[in-house]
């Protein structure tokens, strides 16, 4: 290849790295307009549980409810904090009792990230929410719901919660 050759294909490729470049910008500001803007056209619901099948079911009886539901599951909480964004969140539906930690702490580092999420927690057992509104004072209970729950019963509370 010529010299020649050689200077006007380095600057076709610094042209075409650059028209890509900027098409690539333009089109994650465009998805970010398209976000916001379907953003507003539905509600974004978190679960975070330890049990596949609970997230599963649970995911699939909100969105078949309501189609304006966006719903994603985590079955690790740490997964869901590492990936957490603020604003990005209607309603966060958490699991109490899950390894590595439960959803009282999870909700406490959440909160952090997010002060506007909506919370309610879910458990197999009782809770005191007293006691739990004096060891966790910042963290508003939004809803309670004991598992296992009546597909009616979870989306009249997830609407409530909603509205």
């Amino acid at each position: 290849m010529s010299d020649i050759s050689r200077r006007l294909d380095k600057r076709n490729r610094a042209e075409i790295s650059e028209n890509i470049d900027f098409t690539l910008e333009k089109e994650k500001q465009d998805g970010l307009g398209r976000t916001r803007i379907e953003r507003q056209n539905y509600k974004a619901i978190l679960i975070v549980d330890d049990e596949p099948d609970i997230t599963y079911t649970l995911k699939l009886a909100l969105e078949n409810n309501n189609e304006r539901y966006k719903v994603s599951t985590y079955n690790n909480p740490l997964t869901l904090l590492s990936e957490f964004m603020a604003n990005d969140c209607d309603l966060l539906l958490v699991d109490i009792n899950m390894p590595f930690m439960n959803g009282f702490e999870l909700c406490k580092r959440i909160l952090e990230i997010d002060l506007n999420v909506r919370i309610c927690f879910m458990s197999t057992g009782e809770v005191n929410l007293n006691a739990l509104r004096d060891i966790y004072p910042k963290i508003s209970v939004g809803c309670f719901i004991k598992k296992p729950i009546l597909i009616k019963n979870l989306i009249k509370m997830v609407e409530e919660e909603l509205d």
